[in-house]
């Protein structure tokens, strides 16, 4: 006689099996509809306790429980993993305005600024480090604030962002990785070819000012004032236009041959495009100076003119050595201007033409930034000390000099 397996006992069934006491009390409730006055008993109670709303601390343990319940569940859909359209607006918005959040659309901004909190452990570098164990180490980042809280990145509850995914987030951080080390470094380089192109303009705006004020000035430069050679003033006093040099070329923009704009070096960022005061004959403060003009005091260089057959430079972008001399700094002879990163300065000289200029000395040729006794004091004393070679010794023993 063959016997049904299901007549066979499972071992689990007297555990599953309510003792008399209990499956009464079930009878009991529903006998009467689980209504308020049901009789009482310990079934009654857990149904209390279940239907009791929770404080808010156990709240949020819900909340986290729910976030991590959605992270197993897009494990399966990590293949496919992609941003929501509001994010995917919001993260071609910030590449759009190379990441500048303040460029960003302001229906975009929220969602924008969560990717950039999210981009500063993504994109932090570490030295020593290569990329591969940095994107494990983001990744590890982003899994122990997901168990941690759930209030990372402003995701507070996951009513507020019901279609987060782990595998969101992860994509999110893939991108922004690849925008670190390719995109931005790329929008770094057109950022400065573009400033070299709108500082090369102002360059060739300004030689036809200079031009049209000198054919109105018998050959003569710009200038506004030449009281600060010998009375105790001082030429680097910007905005006191009886004693600064920079004054003297102001006189561009007093005299109408060129616009305020026209002065101003796309690399930098102080330096005002818009004259709000007519009455004003200088700028205000050294760094609104994006370009450096000869002094023509004593030396009074004149438009197509030559010296020696050469032409001299009479602008360039602002100076390094004049900003670090007025805070009291050590000065470089050698720096470039910073309005291109230290890169480079553009040069005006009295023909008119412009040039890119990646050397402030070069070799043989006048500095930019000194002029030439204090070049000649520099050239001696490199010529009397020189550079060390590896065969210079202690004068005594006294003398402390520390060698590899």
């Amino acid at each position: 006689m063959t016997t049904d397996p299901r007549d066979t006992p499972h071992p689990h069934d007297e555990a599953t099996t309510l003792d008399p006491a209990s499956a009464a009390s079930v009878d009991a409730l529903f006998e009467h509809g689980l209504t308020t006055d049901r009789p009482d008993g310990p079934l009654a109670h857990l149904l209390d306790a279940l239907a009791t709303p929770l404080a808010s601390e156990d709240a949020a343990l819900v909340d986290l429980t729910v976030l991590r319940a959605q992270r197993l569940g897009a494990t399966d859909a990590s293949e496919h993993a992609e941003l929501c359209p509001a994010d995917q607006e919001a993260l071609e918005a910030l590449a759009r305005e190379q990441y500048d959040l303040a460029r960003v659309p302001r229906s975009l901004r929220p969602r924008a600024e969560r990717l950039l909190t999210l981009a500063s452990a993504a994109t932090t570098p570490v030295p020593g480090e290569d990329s591969s164990e940095l994107v494990s180490r983001t990744l590890r980042h982003i899994d122990h604030a997901l168990d941690a809280q759930s209030v990372r990145l402003q995701i507070e509850n996951h009513r507020r962002l019901p279609g987060l995914r782990l595998a969101d987030v992860v994509s999110v951080a893939a991108v922004l990785l690849i925008a670190s080390s390719i995109v931005v470094p790329v929008f770094g380089a057109m950022r400065f070819q573009s400033t070299r192109a709108g500082c090369d303009a102002n360059m060739l705006a300004t030689a036809s000012a200079i031009g049209l004020y000198a054919g109105s000035y018998n050959g003569a430069l710009p200038t506004q004032t030449a009281g600060f050679g010998g009375g105790g003033g001082s030429w680097m006093r910007v905005g006191t236009p009886e004693e600064s040099n920079s004054a003297n070329l102001y006189t561009l923009v007093t005299t109408n041959h060129a616009r305020l704009d026209d002065l101003a070096c796309p690399g930098n960022r102080a330096a005002p495009t818009v004259r709000t005061d007519p009455d004003a004959r200088d700028w205000d403060d050294l760094n609104e100076i994006s370009y450096s003009y000869q002094i023509v005091t004593g030396f009074h260089p004149t438009w197509k003119a030559t010296t020696d057959g050469r032409t001299p430079v009479i602008l360039a972008d602002r100076s390094p050595v004049i900003p670090r001399a007025v805070a009291g700094e050590i000065i470089n002879p050698w720096e470039n201007s910073p309005n291109h990163s230290r890169r480079g300065q553009h040069v005006l000289t009295t023909d008119g033409s412009s040039t890119w200029d990646t050397e402030a000395w070069p070799t043989g040729e006048d500095n930019l930034w000194l002029p030439r006794t204090l070049e000649a004091a520099i050239g001696e004393l490199r010529e009397r000390h020189g550079l060390i070679q590896g065969n210079e010794l202690p004068e005594d023993p006294t003398d402390t000099f520390l060698a590899p």
